[in-house]
């Protein structure tokens, strides 16, 4: 595995991703706060018992009563840890204290958040996430993309202007719970990528994590595993084809 991450030039940057994970996996046990892996990080530890040989970044998933605990865990100024917390764009990043450069090696934390039984209230909930996205991203890149979506990217993106980003965090952490306040059918993770808003999942999927080899380690996993990734990602056990093998952080 390492001879295929240095093939990629990944290995450097993983090994530092390695050494976070295993400190924030340590101060999350010992605060009993219960995670998976999640995205590409999952994928790696079932594919390839580690890193995706091209991947260059962490994922993990918290339910929403851990992941604020640890946001709010990791957002204390102790002395005795070298971990703070950042929000780029809509997504929370646990990264060193000393880091100044974003693109630093960073562990990005996911929320899972009940998503409604109603049909009308899920379409709505997505609408206003997926808006929230286009207010918050700083900069509109619209390489490749149709007349509609850059119409859209540029709306969004001068709605957002007259807010801070504080004002615009709040909205969106508070439309991300809409529907927490009773069980439902489903959960969803709604400060993915935009094209995962609307994908749903069993709402069982942060009851039960498990130990799993990762690199020379173990970290946990969700046990519906399967659900997740086949929901987001189809086919997960089969390497994408060599001209695809690349960050998708690099895209």
């Amino acid at each position: 595995m390492e001879e295929l991450s240095r093939q990629y030039g990944t290995e450097k940057r993983q090994q530092e991703l390695l050494d976070i994970l295993k400190d924030v996996d340590v101060i999350f046990r010992q605060n009993h706060i219960v995670y998976s892996l999640s995205g590409g990080s999952l994928i790696g530890a079932l594919r390839h018992q580690g890193f995706i040989p091209w991947d260059d970044d962490v994922d993990i998933m918290l339910d929403r009563a851990d992941f604020d605990r640890a946001c709010a865990l990791m957002s204390e100024d102790r002395p005795d840890c070298v971990y703070g917390l950042r929000r780029e764009h809509w997504v929370y990043r646990i990264h060193r204290k000393d880091s100044r450069d974003p693109d630093d090696a960073a562990i990005d934390l996911f929320a899972v958040d009940h998503c409604p039984d109603s049909a009308l209230m899920r379409k709505l909930k997505v609408f206003l996430i997926k808006t929230l996205q286009g207010m918050l991203k700083p900069v509109v890149r619209e390489e490749g993309k149709s007349f509609l979506y850059r119409l859209c990217l540029r709306v969004t993106h001068i709605m957002g202007l007259p807010f801070s980003s504080e004002t615009k965090f709040r909205w969106y952490d508070a439309v991300s719970r809409i529907g927490n306040k009773k069980p439902t059918q489903y959960v969803g993770i709604y400060d993915d990528p935009f094209k995962n808003l609307h994908l749903r999942y069993v709402s069982t999927l942060m009851d039960r994590v498990e130990p799993h080899v990762f690199e020379d380690t173990e970290l946990p996993i969700t046990a519906e595993y399967d659900n997740y990734l086949t929901t987001q990602f189809g086919d997960y056990m089969t390497p994408p084809p060599e001209a695809e093998r690349v960050s998708p952080h690099n895209i």
